[in-house]
């Protein structure tokens, strides 16, 4: 764009709070590689999946997160959505044993079991909210896969907190160097803050309880938690408390409110595509069956 991107906020395309119009506008008028500027930041829009993997994996160490990743760092710390290499490289490497194919296999039983249980409590003649059976299936699962524990008041009260500070997130980005303001007394910045400490105090506890058990039950547990706690680098280092902190927050944001959104716009889109609705249905009926013979999906599906 030849000028900076406040001077078309007049467009329809370009209004504040609406990032996918301004995206689909760039990918229609500007091509595979598109830029613009925000004041004296540019922005370079890539929209060509050979251009996104050469950034992403073939030159990924030649880039560090963007800003509004940086940003999220006052929230999810040092973990692996937000940290850069060599930090994020040993994240990798610790973490890896717990998202082994056989690991996922085991997640995604519960997985299929808890959208089954959902399922069964759904009746033909009633109205779903699908957004909030879409968190609460979402929730239930990480809950389950992460801490090996069912939506308790813990659990809730992660979840609480997390929305306090999702419902202010755009005004955490946009908010000028805010991390060094973060002790000051402004409204937002206050309760950001006061959602983190209680954040904090309920995982710090979480994994320090998880600790006490010892490393025998830990061994026996499958959850990411347990997993990250027993896990060691090659040196034999094992994460801090801090840095178990930052990863377990990352997965449960991770794992929770994008996947519910995710499948929330599924099913609102399937039902604006009849076609693409009808041909999913087939395929259902095709690789699982129908009627009394039908059977749950697997990983392998």
């Amino acid at each position: 764009m030849k000028r900076a991107l406040p001077f078309y906020l007049h467009k329809p395309w370009a209004r504040i709070g609406r990032p996918i119009r301004l995206f689909e506008y760039m990918a229609k008028h500007l091509g595979p590689i598109g830029h613009y500027r925000l004041f004296n930041i540019h922005i370079v829009f890539l929209n060509e999946p050979e251009y996104i993997r050469e950034v992403l994996i073939n030159q990924g160490g030649s880039f560090v997160r963007e800003r509004t990743i940086r940003r999220l760092k006052i929230l999810l710390g040092e973990g692996l959505l937000t940290s850069d290499d060599p930090t994020h490289k040993r994240s990798r490497r610790i973490a890896a044993p717990a998202f082994h194919r056989q690991r996922i296999s085991s997640y995604a039983e519960t997985m299929v079991a808890s959208a089954a249980a959902m399922r069964s409590t759904w009746h033909s003649s009633g109205e779903i909210d699908i957004a909030a059976t879409m968190m609460q299936l979402s929730l239930e699962i990480v809950a389950r896969t992460l801490f090996s524990t069912e939506v308790d008041a813990d659990i809730r009260a992660i979840n609480d907190q997390t929305n306090v500070i999702m419902g202010i997130y755009n005004y955490l980005i946009a908010f000028p160097n805010l991390e060094a303001v973060l002790h000051w007394p402004i409204p937002g910045v206050m309760r950001f803050r006061k959602a983190r400490q209680k954040l904090d105090r309920i995982i710090t506890r979480i994994i320090a309880d998880r600790k006490a058990e010892g490393a025998e039950k830990l061994a026996q547990r499958s959850d990411l938690l347990s997993l990250l706690l027993v896990a060691r680098d090659e040196d034999g280092s094992e994460l801090s408390d801090e840095q178990l902190r930052d990863e377990v927050m990352t997965i449960f944001l991770a794992g929770y409110e994008t996947t519910a959104n995710a499948l929330t716009w599924t099913w609102y889109l399937l039902t604006l595509n009849p076609g693409a609705d009808a041909r999913m249905a087939e395929e259902l009926r095709k690789v699982l069956g129908e009627g009394e013979a039908a059977r749950l999906p697997t990983l392998e599906d």
